[in-house]
């Protein structure tokens, strides 16, 4: 459209010289001021072309920036793979058969809420090292719940526990609990396991004792592997990213298959 317009006033113009100078002379324009006529009406056609494929590539970028943006803003956050509460119990709810199906808790720090217990629920006793007897849970006891990233809207919140950590001592790290990503091995042996989204790096050492979730099977570092689940002890964690942890001691945590079993 703004070509045509260009090109209408173009020949408007040449028009009007041409009149003025026959009104002028009496004679028509010579050939060659017209083919000078017709060179600068190709010039100026040429830059109206060029500016239109400006114009034209400076609509693509910005369809493409729009695009961009949407594509951004409709990636899905990641989502952590557990996340930790830690609270105060005030209520536990069992089924007819005597077993915990809910925990209701109170934190100062994370409010009052309701965790959600099955049979995939991991008991551990972070004093020693092992697996958690659920039966003698007291109300009033303290304790670690490391439960799903999702909970219902409901007041108080509720949420599927993953693993519930007891008896936490004050002088050394508690079990903490984690999905295995990936896992490399060095010349000595020793792991580099990595979590939390690979935003925490755990790794073994000589001294590190390896455990298994309530079996007398022996494990070793070669039965962690990607998709695991761990529970690891350590102290000091690297203040870089990815951070990192030495473990004194890690606990294989079965399978979610495996869990029934278990139970039974």
């Amino acid at each position: 459209m703004n070509k045509k317009l260009t090109l209408m006033a173009i020949n408007c113009i040449l028009a009007c010289i041409l009149m003025n100078q026959v009104a002028a002379t009496g004679f028509i324009v010579p050939i060659k001021n017209a083919d000078k006529s017709n060179a600068i009406k190709e010039e100026i056609t040429e830059t109206v072309d060029t500016e239109e494929i400006v114009e034209e590539k400076t609509e693509e970028e910005k369809n493409d920036s729009e695009e961009t943006a949407d594509t951004e803003e409709t990636e899905e956050t990641v989502m952590p793979n557990s996340v930790l509460y830690y609270g105060t119990v005030e209520n536990i709810i069992k089924d007819d058969d005597g077993n915990i199906t809910q925990i209701a808790l109170s934190s100062e720090r994370y409010g009052e809420y309701i965790m959600n217990v099955s049979e995939e629920t991991v008991w551990v006793d972070s004093g020693n090292y092992c697996a958690s007897n659920p039966s003698d849970l007291e109300v009033g006891e303290e304790i670690y719940i490391f439960h799903s990233a999702v909970s219902t809207r409901s007041l108080p919140p509720q949420s599927a526990a993953y693993a519930v950590v007891r008896n936490i001592p004050t002088d050394v790290g508690c079990a903490m609990y984690h999905k295995v990503e990936a896992v490399e091995k060095d010349e000595d042996g020793n792991l580099k396991i990595t979590t939390d989204n690979g935003g925490l790096y755990i790794r073994t050492a000589e001294e590190t004792k390896f455990s298994p979730y309530m079996t007398k099977n022996i494990v070793t570092a070669d039965d962690i592997k990607v998709g695991s689940y761990i529970m690891a002890w350590y102290n000091v964690v690297a203040m870089s990213y990815p951070g990192q942890a030495y473990a004194g001691h890690i606990m294989i945590l079965p399978d979610i298959a495996d869990s029934a079993e278990i139970a039974e």
